[in-house]
Order: structure tokens, then C-alpha cells, then sequence
């Protein structure tokens, strides 16, 4: 299940928390399913510097491009008010999931954005960041679909949005992408946005819970875009048929799959 955003003025919010505002290194990922054309710098996931301006600054944020509705930044914000930006290119239709993911590290001194198509492989953009450490905003929320004005909001779905406080890597990503974000390392916290409540829970029960305005809904029954079971978990139970006990051995695989 996913939350639908019409491109008007839905946004979702998770209160400002001091655990939101890593200093060196951040990684932020989610599933998004775009439904038409975005406006300039349309934001998905993340959190924004001065948030009520017509422009806001981002400390950390997974945007549209200002010119290409088909291409996705990853925008990490500096101390000196300029911003590195690394894109997917021109690969982002309409009416398709993609698992987005972007990570900035201080102490490497890059950027990068991750993405795929569903049932793609993943793939991984690079940019060398010469703009400072990374910019920590003490006031402003997180947000998902927007900023609450009509200029800057998603129209589509979005679900399983998560935050990690250190650089991941693009193994990590796909293990995020396969299993979930609650696997991450260096897990923060993170929000499914199934529509099974108002305000949505977070995963990490941390009472960060997101608070909707507007008037995005669930898009479809109650499964989420990904899910499955863990790989190689096994066990036993006791099966009683006619008065005899039986113990059975378990092993199941993993399967993933993905809800359009």
C-alpha cells in the first residue's frame, strides 16, 4: 500500500527531531510511482532548510530536477547555503516504481543517488561534493510529497520511506530495496505510509509518527509495495494428528514482490 499525492497542497510531515539532523554522513531511500508531469524541484522525501519559503534550501532531500520531470536528485544541502546535486538522468516514467535512494558522506567527500526500475537492477551515480560539511537544520521537518504549496508537490504514490544516519553502500541499498529499511545500518527511523492510520506510525516506534495535510490517500488494498520473508529462516514446530506428535523442520526463501 502506498500513500497517492494529487500534486495540489497533500504533504506529509514528521515532526523536527534532533535524531533527523546527522552530521557527516546521511543515507534516505523510498518507493515512488510517478503520475504525470512534476513541477520544478517537486519534492519526494526529505528534509528541507526554511521551509516556508518560496525556494527552500534542503539539508537533505530526494527532488524532481528543476527542468526534467523525468530525472531525480539526490540534494544534500552545505554549510555555506550551496547545495550538491546527483542525478538519475532521464530515466523516470510515468505509472512504474522505483526504488530511489541518495547518501552524502563528509569524510568521502560525495553524493550519490540509487535507482531502479522495478525488476531492474540497481544503479548507482557519483558526484565529488567541494562545498563544505554538510548543513544541519534545528527547525525544520521532515517531509514526504511536498512542501504544502501547489509549486513544489508530487502527483503519484509514495511508500517505505526511511532515514539511516551513515553513508550506505549500494549492496546496502539493495538489501534495503529486497528486505525492507528496517535492515539498514544505522537505521534512524522510517514510515511505511500504508493508510492503515492517521497520523501513519513509524517503524522504529519512536512516536515520530507522520502527520498528513491535505488530502492524500491510500492508494490500493493493504500490501505494501515490497514485501516477503527473510532468506534461509528455519525452525521447527509440532504438528498433532491422532494423538501422535510430530515435529517438522521449516525452511523457507525469500520472495519479494512488488504491488503496481
Amino acid at each position: 500500500m502506498a500513500r497517492e499525492f494529487s500534486g495540489t497542497t497533500e504533504k506529509i510531515t514528521i515532526t523536527r527531531d534532533a535524531i533527523f539532523e546527522p552530521t557527516g554522513s546521511v543515507s534516505i531511500w523510498c518507493w515512488m510511482k510517478r503520475n504525470g508531469a512534476q513541477s520544478s524541484f517537486t519534492k519526494i522525501f526529505g528534509k528541507t532548510v526554511n521551509d516556508n519559503e518560496s525556494a527552500p534550501f534542503v539539508q537533505y532531500m530526494l527532488e524532481f530536477n528543476s527542468s526534467d520531470d523525468d530525472n531525480i536528485v539526490f540534494t544534500s544541502g552545505h554549510d555555506n547555503d550551496n547545495a550538491v546535486q546527483t542525478a538519475t538522468g532521464n530515466n523516470i516514467t510515468d505509472g512504474v516504481w522505483f526504488f530511489l535512494g541518495g547518501s552524502y558522506s563528509d569524510s568521502n567527500n560525495r553524493s550519490r543517488v540509487y535507482y531502479a526500475k522495478d525488476g531492474n537492477a540497481l544503479t548507482q551515480v557519483e558526484t565529488a561534493n567541494t562545498e563544505g560539511v554538510l548543513k544541519v537544520d534545528t527547525t525544520d521537518d521532515i517531509v514526504i510529497g511536498g512542501k504544502g504549496a501547489a509549486d513544489q508537490e508530487f502527483k503519484g504514490d509514495i511508500a517505505e520511506c526511511g532515514i539511516s544516519n551513515v553513508e550506505l553502500t549500494e549492496g546496502e541499498f539493495q538489501n534495503i530495496r529486497i528486505r525492507g529499511g528496517h535492515v539498514a545500518r544505522g537505521f534512524v527511523d522510517g514510515w511505511s505510509l500504508r493508510g492503515i492510520a492517521s497520523p501513519e506510525p513509524d517503524m522504529a516506534g519512536k512516536g515520530h509518527t507522520a502527520s498528513l495535510s491535505g488530502n492524500a490517500t491510500a492508494d490500493h488494498p493493504p500490501v505494501a509495495p515490497m514485501f516477503g520473508f527473510d532468506f534461509g529462516w528455519q525452525g521447527t514446530f509440532t504438528a498433532v494428528a491422532g494423538g501422535l506428535s510430530i515435529p517438522i523442520a521449516v525452511y523457507h526463501r525469500k520472495h519479494s514482490f512488488h504491488v503496481g
